[in-house]
């Protein structure tokens, strides 16, 4: 019985900080400039920006966006120019900094007689050790066609401790494209609540 009871309490030791994670959501920190008017079915047509290879992950990403883009009211070029050109950048950089991502977690069982006492204790550290912390970057452009005029301009930064981007890369998104267009010039804090 003792045994059971120390064996749920370890468990639920190791799983709370999995748990807590899993439940403080996504942050971010999102700009946008723009001289936007309501979308009237423009369409659009999605392209990297310099240094992005036109590739699986970013046709992965692009759709993202695109899908972002169709519910706000724009359509996506299905062939001949478009009235809007996107260009979707990204990226992934080591920041420098080390975050110790969880406690150190001590274990302790004791028994104590008369004149004797006896106790078994260790510690481990749930995180592995320091990791490096990484930044995590969307940028987007919007110009008209024609003219080349930006007309909006994007960028959400986010941090965290996967080398990936990929995993990140639908809350990016997501914030970037939180009360789109959003207040031209302001730099706004967004935190999306934890999937269900």
């Amino acid at each position: 019985m003792l045994y059971q009871m120390l064996r749920s309490s370890v468990l639920l030791i190791l799983l709370g900080p999995v748990l807590a994670a899993c439940a403080t959501g996504f942050e971010a920190d999102v700009t946008r400039f723009h001289s936007l008017n309501q979308p009237n079915g423009e369409t659009v047509t999605i392209q990297p920006a310099p240094g992005i290879e036109m590739g699986p992950e970013f046709t992965s990403y692009a759709n993202l966006v695109g899908d972002r883009l169709a519910a706000e009211g724009y359509r996506p070029a299905a062939s001949g120019p478009a009235d809007i050109v996107a260009t979707l950048g990204y990226a992934v950089r080591p920041t420098g900094a080390v975050e110790d991502e969880g406690p150190q977690v001590g274990i302790g069982m004791g028994t104590a007689g008369r004149h004797t006492a006896f106790g078994v204790g260790t510690g481990f550290s749930l995180s592995g050790g320091p990791k490096q912390v990484y930044m995590y970057d969307l940028s987007l452009v919007l110009s008209a066609a024609d003219t080349g005029d930006h007309i909006f301009e994007g960028r959400a930064v986010a941090r965290g401790t996967d080398t990936t981007l990929s995993p990140v890369m639908p809350e990016l998104v997501a914030a970037l494209f939180t009360d789109f267009p959003g207040v031209s010039g302001e730099t706004r804090h967004v935190k999306l609540k934890p999937a269900q």
